[in-house]
């Protein structure tokens, strides 16, 4: 490995405090379709939506990629991003404690699901800041050490998660109000300390050639023009799209026949899916 510089050394330990937190909330979130499914008894089609919403707002990376190439200050984004999406989940905490009232009302439903919709929607914008100020300060030999080494440890605090936050639930079903407005807190914490990387944008680097709208379609053409001309990376794109389809419609399929047919308690819906991972 390669010697360390003292910016690396603050690159780790912040990456290090952002990815075991994230994986504490990961753990969390890997119950949230079976908590809306048992614990509010919301529909099998607002379940869908629920499940697809961490997956259907990649669609937007076109646009968020755009947002984040021509933003300089990256790190304001971050922490306004967080605030946006993670702060939201405090108004769980204002959900009736009585499990029968979250159950006999659908309006509960229709908030859960929209604070969801917008968790998710900092991933695409999250993600690829994230990763691009993690290349500016590691080093190309250490890159991969690091990232894997942590990606690890957030895996076991992700599994450790997952199965006490099934125990509690098995508990007291209307535990989430209580953990999820944490998680909130903990998401803007864990994005605000990753912001302390070191990280200073060029602008020289930052060429504007279209404005905003000009470029997103000149992305959609580009696309369109290597989906035409790229046969092999076309005939990729067509097998993971009919990949992805098989995969979303299985694991609902899946997460609606556990509750509704084998009557899994959290505990065992939670060991299960650490051993699926």
């Amino acid at each position: 490995m390669a010697a360390l510089t003292a910016i690396e050394k603050k690159t780790f330990r912040l990456h290090l405090i952002y990815q075991v937190i994230d994986g504490l909330i990961l753990g969390a979130l890997a119950l949230n379709e079976f908590v809306f499914l048992k614990s509010l008894h919301g529909s099998d089609y607002q379940m869908g939506f629920l499940f697809q919403f961490s997956m259907a707002v990649m669609t937007f990376s076109i646009f968020f990629n755009e947002l984040l190439r021509r933003t300089v200050n990256k790190v304001r984004l971050l922490r306004l991003t967080a605030l946006a999406t993670r702060l939201p989940l405090l108004i769980l905490f204002f959900f009736p404690d009585n499990i029968f009232d979250l159950q006999n009302n659908v309006i509960y439903h229709y908030i859960f699901l929209g604070i969801f919709f917008v968790y998710y929607l900092a991933s695409p914008l999250v993600l690829p800041a994230i990763n691009l100020m993690l290349k500016k300060n590691y080093k190309h030999d250490n890159f991969s050490k690091f990232y894997s080494l942590i990606s690890s440890i957030s895996r076991i605090f992700l599994f450790i998660t997952t199965f006490l936050f099934g125990m509690l639930l098995d508990e007291d079903p209307s535990i989430f109000r209580i953990v999820y407005p944490i998680l909130g807190v903990l998401g803007v914490l864990s994005i605000v300390a990753f912001s302390f990387i070191p990280y200073e944008e060029n602008r020289e680097e930052v060429i504007i050639r279209k404005g905003f709208w000009g470029a997103i379609k000149e992305s959609f053409v580009n696309m369109i023009f290597l989906l035409k001309q790229n046969k092999p990376y076309r005939d990729f794109e067509i097998g993971f799209m009919l990949y992805g389809f098989s995969f979303m419609i299985t694991v609902s399929v899946i997460k609606i026949f556990f509750e509704e047919i084998l009557s899994l308690n959290y505990s065992s819906i939670s060991m299960y899916l650490n051993l699926q991972v």
